[in-house]
């Protein structure tokens, strides 16, 4: 093995971006599924330090390979799709890092984390993931989290994408002004290989 990853000292390093990015980076990798819904919940232990996030998606396919909820950089089918939001495989291991208890099931099986490291679980879903994660959340942090998900533009209707937030439906916006514009970006070549090279796309 060439590598080791401290989870305490990576989640130490996170605390800057707070405890949103966590369900940005769940909500995203959920939104670049094929998926109809969405389901993100979060909730405050009643006089504890922590807070549960469970986001749950209906993609008919589910994980794609369970290996990539713990893999830093493994192929990823993203790198050669300008639309999606990630390209990495990073997202959810950051995630990781800020939990000290975590669980995802999908359609191919599941996985656990916990103090004494990670346990395959066998049993799948018929179809979606879910992934819920245990972490610590102060009261002002709550209530950073729940005011920044109602700051998100969730996918256009015509992507048939419904996504709810404790319950709530995320309402769709209406724009002030719309423009056209060719973006740059970096995608990886037909059969996924590096280097990444710019692309723009319209």
């Amino acid at each position: 093995m060439w590598f080791a990853v401290d989870k305490v000292g990576l989640g130490k390093l996170l605390e800057h971006k707070g405890k949103k990015f966590v369900m940005f980076e769940l909500l995203q990798n959920a939104w670049d599924q094929r998926v109809s819904r969405v389901d993100v919940t979060l909730t405050k232990e009643p006089g504890s330090r922590y807070a549960t996030i469970r986001i749950e998606d209906d993609d008919p396919d589910g994980f794609k390979d369970l290996s990539h909820a713990w893999t830093l950089f493994a192929e990823s089918d993203k790198k050669t799709d300008a639309r999606k939001r990630g390209r990495f495989n990073l997202g959810e291991k950051l995630v990781l890092a800020v939990c000290d208890e975590a669980e995802l099931h999908s359609t191919r099986g599941g996985v656990r984390f916990d103090a004494e490291g990670r346990h395959l679980l066998r049993k799948g879903r018929e179809r979606g993931s879910v992934f819920t994660g245990r972490l610590k959340m102060t009261a002002e942090e709550m209530d950073e989290c729940v005011a920044s998900m109602n700051t998100l533009i969730p996918p256009a209707e015509s992507e048939g994408i419904v996504t709810t937030f404790n319950g709530t439906v995320l309402a769709q916006r209406n724009p002030l002004a719309s423009f056209e514009a060719s973006l740059q970006t970096e995608i990886a070549d037909a059969e996924g290989n590096p280097p990444l090279h710019r692309s723009r796309e319209g």
